[in-house]
């Protein structure tokens, strides 16, 4: 995987058992991580990614690649291996930032085996649940790619939402800054000596829009100019 590309799913489980021996969910996520990045989907998986680093190199890295993602994979074949130090370090932070608000599109996704689901963390119960099974890999793709797609459309709205706002406010500094021009003009005897009357009042409703644009009450400086 190109570690110059953001990933967008993360898939937590825990790799090991106490003797040190290859767990049941360490084989489950390798088959969801291939179904993902088969897919074209940019998946973190820490067995994939990381090399054998210190500890401190390597909760770096981690944490580094929870903050890329979208969307959190939890795969597991016991509820205790859901405890354990790591696993629950990432599941618990991802459900932190979402009710947080930093990761407003986030979503989890649990992916279990062997066990029921009501025996998740009750963090992870509210989110959806996939047991595993036949033609159950898929179904967890297709969840995950229509996650992406909302997550891709929430971020275009709101980077238009954002684009919107930068312009509203660049307006009504334009309008703030004419209209002090206006009223600085309307209070100068001689630029009402060089404006007829009509032009005069021409000026007063321009300027009366002017404050309705940038919120601010009426003055005297409009009545300023029909004198």
């Amino acid at each position: 995987m190109d570690q110059t590309t953001p990933y967008s799913v993360f898939i937590s489980h825990k790799k090991t058992d106490e003797a040190n021996r290859e767990t049941r969910d360490s084989l489950l996520a390798q088959t969801v991580f291939n179904a993902l990045v088969s897919r074209g989907v940019p998946t973190f998986m820490a067995q994939q990614e990381i090399p054998r680093v210190g500890e401190t190199e390597y909760m770096r890295m981690i944490d580094q690649a929870l903050d890329d993602v979208d969307i959190l994979v939890v795969v597991s074949s016991a509820s205790e291996h859901l405890e354990s130090r790591w696993v629950r370090y990432e599941w618990e932070s991802f459900v932190n930032d979402i009710l947080s608000g930093r990761k407003k599109q986030g979503r989890i996704f649990s992916y279990i085996d062997g066990f029921a689901a009501d025996r998740l963390p009750r963090p992870l119960r509210l989110h959806q649940v996939i047991v595993h099974g036949e033609g159950q890999v898929d179904r967890l793709f297709e969840s995950v790619a229509a996650a992406l797609r909302l997550s891709h459309l929430d971020r275009i709205a709101e980077r238009g939402g954002q684009t919107v706002d930068r312009f509203q406010a660049m307006t009504r500094l334009i309008a703030e800054s004419h209209l002090r021009e206006m009223e600085l003009f309307a209070n100068n005897p001689l630029g009402q000596m060089a404006m007829s009357t009509r032009q005069l009042e021409r000026m007063k409703e321009i300027m009366t829009r002017l404050r309705a644009l940038v919120g601010g009450p009426d003055g005297d400086a409009a009545d300023a100019g029909d004198a």
